[in-house]
């Protein structure tokens, strides 16, 4: 259990000094090529519908947040033997998700936003 909090504290202080990194580190005024819209990694095309800054964000949080804990949970579960433990984390890990979905339902299921 102290090798757990050891840990947990170094990761806190490894994430919490990256931000700080990132913020010495970042460009103090945007550049052009910040502010350029971009659709999927390549060039816009016609007007702009309307702007979506967090459009990826379930994408970044299943990648960084879920699959890691996934990862995690995998091993611990398997260290222990225990089916149980590891079908409980991954619905726990999973439930944000899932509570995502439920909430914008009605926005995705309009297809003519989509497009």
């Amino acid at each position: 259990m102290v090798g757990f909090l050891v840990f947990l504290g170094v990761l806190a202080v490894a994430l919490v000094g990256l931000v700080v990194l990132g913020y010495l580190l970042a460009p103090r005024r945007p550049s052009e090529v910040k502010e350029r819209r971009f659709e999927t990694g390549g060039p816009p095309f016609g007007e702009v519908k309307r702007k979506l800054v967090v459009q990826y964000i379930g994408y970044i949080y299943l990648v960084t947040a879920v699959e890691a804990l996934v990862g995690l949970m995998i091993v611990a579960a398997l260290a222990n033997t225990s089916l149980e433990l590891l079908a409980v984390s991954i619905a726990l890990a999973l439930l944000p998700v899932l509570v995502l979905v439920a909430v914008s339902i009605k926005l995705l299921s309009d297809i003519r936003r989509w497009g």
